[in-house]
């Protein structure tokens, strides 16, 4: 059974690329939210994590 794991940054486009530049695999691009801006990877034990760049 996996869980969530969520993380903010300062620029999750930025984060998605430095990160995808080192191999990870993103399930979802950084999307616009009413939120802010945020991307989903799933790590190698199952479990889902999101960058999440907050609106400011």
């Amino acid at each position: 059974m996996g869980g969530w794991l969520i993380l903010t940054t300062e620029d999750c486009r930025k984060t998605y690329e430095t990160l995808l530049g080192r191999g990870v695999e993103f399930t979802e691009e950084p999307t616009e939210r009413p939120y802010g801006t945020d991307c989903g990877l799933r790590a190698p034990f199952g479990n889902r994590i999101r960058f999440t760049q907050p609106k400011g």
